[in-house]
């Protein structure tokens, strides 16, 4: 006796779940040793990786590990703190006293973000590198230089290609020498033609279009900082690095899928 047994193919998409994505996993920094406490100097920025969009539930951040450089500072370990909800780092509200006696010392502050109903869903990680410098706002030193247009020399950012038209990159001004300096004036230019995927858009950098991976992995683009202040004019330079994440968009599909029989016989069929 033979059977008649189906066998269904069917086309199914299995895709990663929706890990986050922290836009910059490295971050450098420098702090006046006079600033704020309580008053944000930088956010991280998490996006989902599939749908390019920031994650629509609630996010927790927490510092998970602090290094100071030089080993003498270890005791400054608890002077940054992050709002668990919104990716914002300050210096910790509880301190009284400004963070003079670090000046020169460097920290290395391991930072995770992770969905607070989904928390054994892929966590994202980012490293953010401060330094206190020498700067106060007793007598902030406002003449034209790089610290008033850039954190860094580099600027680097892992970006899904799903990311959105329109995602904000971030503030290209330092937080804390806008605050240092308000009275200094600065203008960004990007080297770059009109098939480079980002803008600038009031000191902020933009996605004007989708990033491919397919196209490419990595870009690379030089960025100018015009900046007038106390009656003086200079130009300053940094690169901005972009590491391309590929989200598998193009899943596999059996073209004009349909159900498929076979005929089996019965005793080919183990029990």
């Amino acid at each position: 006796m033979e059977i008649l047994i189906g066998v269904f193919f069917i086309c199914a998409f299995l895709g990663r779940g929706d890990s986050l994505v922290l836009l910059q996993k490295t971050a450098s920094l420098q702090l006046p040793y006079d600033y704020p406490v309580a008053t944000t100097f930088y956010r991280l920025q998490a996006v989902e990786e599939r749908h390019g969009i920031p994650p629509p539930d609630t996010l927790d951040y927490h510092i998970v590990r602090s290094v100071a450089f030089p080993s003498e500072s270890k005791f400054g370990r608890g002077l940054f703190v992050i709002d668990e909800h919104t990716g914002s780092l300050m210096l910790s509200p509880h301190r009284r006293h400004s963070i003079a006696e670090f000046r020169g010392s460097t920290f290395a502050l391991d930072i995770i973000a992770v969905p607070a109903k989904k928390a054994s869903e892929e966590t994202a990680h980012a490293t953010v590198v401060i330094t206190i410098t020498e700067d106060n706002f007793t007598l902030p030193d406002c003449s034209p230089r790089e610290e008033l247009c850039f954190s860094a020399p580099e600027m680097h950012y892992q970006i899904p290609e799903t990311l959105r038209k329109g995602s904000d990159l971030g503030d290209l001004r330092p937080i804390p020498y806008a605050k240092l300096c308000p009275g200094s004036y600065v203008k960004y230019t990007l080297s770059y033609d009109n098939s480079i995927p980002i803008t600038i858009e009031n000191e902020r950098m933009m996605t004007r279009s989708f990033f491919d991976f397919e196209e490419s992995a990595y870009h690379e683009w030089n960025i100018s900082c015009e900046i007038r202040s106390k009656n003086e004019n200079d130009t300053f330079y940094s690169r901005i690095r972009v590491y391309v994440l590929d989200v598998d968009d193009n899943p596999p599909y059996i073209q004009n899928s349909t159900d498929t029989y076979q005929e089996v016989d019965v005793s080919q069929i183990s029990p």
